[in-house]
């Protein structure tokens, strides 16, 4: 016979029983006919009020005790029958039929206290009834007065002045008695007072049993939750994704009753679990835990602690990630005007400021890719695309330090690549220009200010020059009290615009315009300063030398000239002495020494 099949024999067998607890426990009593006449005599105003207040007080009554022994059911089902599935793990059949009978238990209580309290209230009659049972003395005087009041079969026999004495007689009789008693509240407390002490100790056992209780409440629910033990074990580690060859740690928590050891169960697929006797943790004394080296299999673990038995989890051994494809492009600055440039990954140059381009494959879908630079604290997240195995990440390439990076992979099990490559990286600095004066090249010199001279200067960079610039600063004499603004450094640009081929820009420097600065017997220190267009790791800047000239008066600047020609002359004529000399002793020498050798090669003649 089947499982269903038993369960619905043992629930036609139960039926007869049920029926015969659902009797109720008291007689019903009956609601009073509907009046037949309109000559019913009211019941006197004072008798009504105490029947409606004992009616008020037999419904509060009984409610009370019903909610409380439906309360106090529950409890007691809770407790003992969690207790009995908690020690000796009950079957399922014999779960669904004690959830069963505790259905049956509560229909039976709510059948019997609670149903006719709230949906069969009792009429006048039933408690003059009531009230006659508790003093039988009264004859059933009060129970006339209520059927005459309420319209009965008495009504219309007898005349009214007869009805009127039995009314006033059954309320003269009853003012004299306390109705209170006729209902009694102490079993009514009492069962309220055991409720509740019965809901104070479910409690307490709940919060002892802590997560078991609701592991025993899915059970009592005919839920399949395995039965929870003494000692519950909680896993730390679950289903685990390794590396091939890396070792791996496994670990579980006993809760509730600590065990004194504990044991793990490992299992190849397809083959017999082998089991491994476990110590507690010396620094957390619940916990146990194990180390696998080297695994190149994946297989299964559970962990025995106690009686508690874990769940079953599998450590899973893949490869970890490979890059299979990689690919670097250069992308330069703006200001270079250069296109980009696919480099070799193993060997990157790359001018500073640029931004390197990593495109990469991986073998297998990542969770993610992180790119690990060399020499400089920080890493780059590696943006993927829609199948999860292209990578894609831009490197901004600094002025310094950068010398290499690397590509972390994870996929999507948490598996991490191993031994990742490095990749060197040569970062190629933006020079400064190169910038020198043509013209003067010397340290010192004197114009007059009648001069306009070319300032020439040399200046060429890389890819390209922003900025040329003359800088002069007359040089104040000392303790001069002349205005500081007359001495401020002032400018005047290159003009740039069409670079000549061999890289030379000339200035012409009115010194008419800086009449208040470019005064006879003034030093002027001058200089040219050269800058690049590079606003990403610059900009270069170079000067030349810084050089001074006098200004003099044609007539200082003539005496000049005159003295340079006259030194010049005195050479000239010093060298023309000594090269005759030179003359009349090489004949000399040869008078004496003989004729000339036969070779036609010139003699070598040193001058001073």
């Amino acid at each position: 016979m089947s499982p269903r099949a038993s369960l619905a024999s043992f629930v036609r067998s139960l039926r007869p029983a049920m029926v015969h607890a659902c009797r109720p426990r008291w007689p019903r009593l009956a609601k009073a006919a509907a009046p037949s006449g309109n000559n019913a005599p009211p019941l006197p105003a004072a008798l009504a009020a105490r029947l409606e207040s004992l009616r008020r007080r037999h419904r509060f009554a009984t409610l009370g005790a019903g909610f409380a022994l439906a309360i106090g059911l529950a409890c007691t089902i809770l407790v003992v029958q969690g207790a009995a599935d908690w020690w000796f793990n009950l079957p399922w059949l014999v779960r669904a039929a004690l959830l069963i009978i505790d259905l049956g238990a509560f229909a039976w209580v709510y059948y019997c206290l609670l149903h006719h309290p709230l949906h069969v209230p009792l009429a006048t009659v039933d408690m003059a009834r009531l009230v006659e049972h508790r003093w039988p003395h009264l004859g059933q005087g009060l129970l006339t007065a209520a059927e005459l009041a309420e319209g009965g079969p008495l009504t219309n026999s007898g005349s009214p002045q007869l009805a009127a004495l039995v009314l006033a007689d059954a309320d003269k009789r009853a003012a004299q008695l306390d109705l209170s008693t006729v209902v009694p509240l102490r079993r009514t407390r009492l069962a309220v007072v055991m409720a509740a002490l019965a809901v104070i100790i479910t409690l307490v056992l709940v919060a002892l049993a802590g997560d078991a209780s609701v592991a025993l409440l899915k059970r009592m629910a005919l839920s399949t939750t395995p039965r929870p033990t003494r000692t519950a074990v909680e896993p730390i580690t679950r289903n685990v994704f390794v590396a091939t060859g890396d070792e791996v740690k496994l670990s579980a928590r006993a809760t509730r009753l600590r065990p004194s050891h504990g044991r793990v169960e490992l299992a190849l697929p397809g083959e017999a679990a082998q089991g491994y006797a476990l110590n507690a943790d010396e620094v957390t004394p619940r916990v146990f835990a194990v180390t696998v080296p080297g695994a190149q299999r994946s297989f299964h673990y559970q962990f025995v602690l106690g009686d508690g038995r874990g769940e079953e989890f599998t450590v899973t051994v893949k490869n970890p990630p490979v890059v299979t494809a990689l690919a670097c492009e250069a992308i330069h600055p703006p200001y270079t005007r250069l296109p980009p440039k696919q480099l070799d990954p193993d060997a990157v140059e790359i001018l500073a400021g640029s931004q390197l381009v990593i495109r990469a494959t991986a073998s297998a879908p990542l969770r993610s890719a992180t790119l690990v630079l060399r020499g400089v604290a920080g890493t780059i997240e590696g943006a993927l695309d829609a199948t999860r195995t292209k990578i894609e990440a831009t490197v901004p390439i600094p002025a310094k330090d950068l010398d290499g990076w690397s590509l972390h992979l994870v996929d999507a099990d948490g598996v991490a690549s191993r031994n990742d490559t490095i990749h060197p990286l040569t970062i190629l600095p933006d020079n400064p220009p190169e910038v020198s004066w043509v013209w003067p090249r010397a340290k010192r010199m004197t114009l007059t200010l009648r001069a306009r001279p070319d300032w020439i200067a040399k200046a060429k960079d890389d890819f390209g020059l922003d900025r040329l610039t003359f800088y002069f600063r007359p040089i104040p004499e000392e303790k001069s009290q002349e205005n500081s603004m007359l001495f401020k450094t002032q400018s005047s640009p290159f003009a740039l615009e069409s670079a000549p081929a061999d890289h030379q820009f000339r200035q012409k420097l009115d010194f008419s315009q800086h009449a208040f600065v470019w005064q006879v017997g003034r030093i002027v220190e001058y200089w040219t300063e050269a800058m690049d267009n590079n606003r990403v790791t610059g900009p270069g800047i170079s000067m030349t030398r810084r050089q001074a000239l006098l200004i003099v008066t044609p007539e200082e600047k003539t005496a000049e000239l005159f003295e340079r020609s006259r030194n010049r002359a005195g050479v000239i004529d010093d060298l023309a002495e000594r090269h005759a000399r030179a003359t009349v002793e090489i004949e000399e020498a040869l008078l004496r020494d003989g004729p000339p050798p036969s070779s036609t090669s010139p003699v070598p003649v040193e001058l001073p």
